[in-house]
């Protein structure tokens, strides 16, 4: 298998420290999905993998970028060995790089933000087989006191670490929640039929998936990210603990209060998909200027995406543009500028 690995070590090799909170323990984590540099699944797995590593001996299996297939994607792994190699805290961590096998290859010909193949899931579950088997030679050679199906969080995927006989934790997952239908007004024709169809999916998903359900009933913990999923997981016979999607960076700055003296600067962030609303937020700057507060609001756009000239295009049609400052995509860890009310370099 093509696979390689980063382990981050004050002597570059495998270490057993005490942990701070009691013995410490080695975790297996699926993370298909994993970047230091983007915000979305990656950044989340990487905060969660990142973090948890500071008090364990952590293994995450993660995607290996194909540079033929997806080029601007391999910069996400070379940023991950550009910060093992730096003199941060991931002493416990250790990261396998599986590749996609040719399967998968062939169902997920476009980069991952996009997530619009109908197949896309098919080719994901083919590389976590890829994984499994790695997770299980993995497990033979020095045996492992949990796994975490963690990136990408999606309720139809469980991977298969919940077979490999040890206490299994599987989420936050999303995935299975339905777009309202007031939203589609703002969706172009092939969002309308892309989320129209993911609505009945997820309907038949849900009553479908036996693995997902063997998976969620074998699990010690299974975490959600909505009230509707919670309902789904109770159904399947287990009850899951409810969890956001994605994990935060470790900032310690405190919430700026708005007392109403100086101009309300916003941010808004995320792919420019269908179902992330943008439109809802420009119709609303577009009512605060008919009441005369146009130089009293500014928002600012991170991100891109398939919606972004369809966005800008409303925004201009709505004259707000004045009111709006749009970035483009920006990594992960400068998004932090955005919310501190200035424009990402």
């Amino acid at each position: 298998m093509n696979m390689s690995t980063i382990h981050r070590g004050a002597s570059g090799r495998a270490e057993t420290t005490t942990s701070r909170r009691g013995q410490q323990r080695r975790i297996l984590i699926s993370a298909y999905a994993l970047s230091p540099i983007l915000g979305w699944e990656p950044g989340a797995g990487w905060n969660i993998c990142s973090r948890l590593a500071a008090y364990h001996d952590v293994t995450v299996l993660a995607r290996s970028w194909n540079e033929t297939l997806w080029p601007q994607d391999a910069r996400h792994r070379e940023e991950a060995e550009r910060f093992m190699r730096a003199d941060r805290p991931f002493r416990g961590l250790t990261i396998h790089f599986v590749a996609s096998p040719p399967l998968s290859r062939l169902l997920q010909p476009q980069p991952l933000v996009s997530l619009r193949s109908p197949f896309y899931f098919q080719g994901y579950a083919a590389w976590q087989r890829a994984a499994y088997r790695e997770a299980v030679r993995l497990h033979r050679e020095r045996p492992f006191d949990g796994a975490h199906q963690l990136t990408i969080s999606t309720f139809r995927e469980p991977g298969y670490l919940w077979k490999l006989g040890v206490p299994f934790i599987w989420g936050p997952i999303g995935g299975g929640e339905n777009i309202p239908f007031d939203y589609f007004s703002d969706f172009g024709s092939h969002d309308i039929v892309y989320y129209a169809l993911k609505n009945l999916a997820n309907n038949v998903h849900r009553w479908t998936k036996w693995r997902s359900r063997t998976a969620a009933c074998r699990a010690e913990r299974v975490f959600v990210s909505s009230a509707e999923l919670h309902g789904t997981i109770a159904r399947w016979g287990r009850a899951p603990n409810m969890m956001p999607e994605v994990g935060t960076p470790n900032w310690s700055r405190r919430p700026r209060c708005y007392d109403g003296s100086r101009p309300l600067r916003l941010c808004w962030t995320g792919l420019h998909i269908g179902r992330k609303a943008l439109p809802i937020a420009l119709r609303s700057l577009a009512v605060l200027k008919a009441r005369g507060l146009g130089e009293r609001v500014h928002l600012t756009i991170l991100g891109a995406g398939p919606e972004t000239r369809t966005w800008q295009a409303l925004c201009q049609q709505l004259q707000v543009q004045e009111m709006a400052t749009w970035t483009g995509e920006v990594p992960f860890q400068r998004m932090r500028e955005g919310l501190k009310g200035r424009t990402p370099s």
